[in-house]
């Protein structure tokens, strides 16, 4: 089975955000955070973690799938059910934070975060795809919004003597305190506000212009793999590069960080495209890359499905938890606690999967 099938869709792209969409869901069904992989956990501030790379590869894979989705497709209602998608992902992501702290108190709520941020960049990447049959013009779009955000980032904020990349200070932190509806995530930034989300939509970009690029060359020539890696080695080259001025930190989402983690996911994605023949031939391995595919087609309703879950969780039971009862509970068994933090993570991933294909199986996943 070739990677991009007759009807358009990209199997390679679907294994990889299927990787990513079960990296995610790994790391936010830990058991504990203090005790668990180094691997599992995001890092402290500057630096990377593996645990750091899923919500970026996520993006890109929503900027790789919007030509797909878009270029063929006639123009009339398209704006409507683009503006219609972003706005109902907007809203279950902020109906998910209120299930995690409910209270009547608008201010209280959170309205940024993780599906908010992919209807952000979804709309974005959209947008531009409605105007332009370009690669080009994405990319330009891109690098110009790594620009923006990296001077932005140089601007001291009010009230501060010089421009800051520390916890909490910084014109990133000081917008998301001043113009952010809602409470951070953080007591004085939110990993997800609203000055990083420019380096975020611009990796989303630039995975609409490989995108376009690989499929026009296809169109004239035969496919052109190449193209994925060497955007994959320019992602790179300029992420080291950029780390003379801003650190790799996926809080600030800074532009060394984009490139690095855009440019990592474009060769992940290109490595499943290029072997997705030879992975047919592979037995047990193909079955593993293939039900990746198979949680990259059901990735949203598996990301709520296993928010829906933490929430239960972390309801309270007693004097504490459900959450703390059960990794109590598997405490018990002797293991290490890292270990007992990704037996829990392995085992909420599993009712948080086994509920998703039963869904599918009836009909019920989410398609907005």
């Amino acid at each position: 089975m070739p990677a991009v099938s007759t009807n358009g869709r990209d199997s390679a792209l679907d294994a990889f955000r299927g990787l990513a969409v079960l990296g995610m869901v790994l790391v936010n069904l830990q058991g504990s955070g203090p005790v668990a992989f180094a691997a599992f956990e995001h890092a402290a501030w500057n630096g990377v973690t593996p645990a750091d790379l899923v919500f970026p590869f996520f993006l890109l894979a929503a900027g790789l799938a919007v030509p797909l989705a878009l270029d063929r497709r006639a123009r009339e209602g398209v704006f409507v059910a683009v503006l219609r998608r972003a706005i109902l992902l907007f809203l279950i992501g902020v109906a998910i934070n209120w299930l995690y702290r409910p209270s009547a108190d608008p201010h209280a709520l959170r309205v940024a975060g993780v599906l908010q941020r992919i209807a952000t960049v979804y709309l974005a990447c959209a947008m531009l795809c409605l105007v332009t049959k370009s690669w080009r013009v994405p990319l330009i779009f891109a690098m110009w919004l790594l620009a923006v955000h990296g001077m932005l980032l140089f601007v001291p904020a009010p009230g501060e003597a010089g421009a800051s990349f520390a916890q909490g200070q910084g014109m990133s932190a000081w917008l998301d305190r001043v113009a952010l509806p809602g409470r951070p995530f953080r007591p004085d930034y939110d990993p997800e506000g609203l000055l990083s989300t420019l380096s975020a939509i611009a990796g989303g970009m630039i995975g609409v212009a490989v995108q376009r690029a690989v499929r026009q060359a296809e169109l004239e020539s035969g496919t052109r793999l190449w193209i994925i890696g060497t955007a994959a080695v320019i992602c790179l080259v300029l992420a080291g590069g950029a780390t003379f001025w801003w650190p790799f930190n996926k809080a600030l989402w800074t532009p060394s960080f984009a490139l690095l983690t855009t440019g990592l996911g474009l060769a992940l994605w290109g490595m499943l495209r290029a072997g997705w023949v030879k992975i047919e031939a592979l037995g047990w391995t193909a079955g593993m890359v293939h039900f990746a595919a198979l949680l990259g087609q059901t990735a949203l309703t598996l990301y709520v499905v296993q928010a829906l879950l933490a929430g239960l969780l972390i309801q309270r039971a007693g004097a504490g938890t459900l959450w703390g009862q059960l990794f109590g509970a598997l405490s018990q068994i002797g293991f290490s606690p890292a270990w007992t933090s990704l037996l829990f993570a392995a085992l909420a991933g599993t009712v948080s999967i086994a509920t998703t294909l039963w869904l599918r199986r009836r009909g019920w996943l989410l398609r907005l």
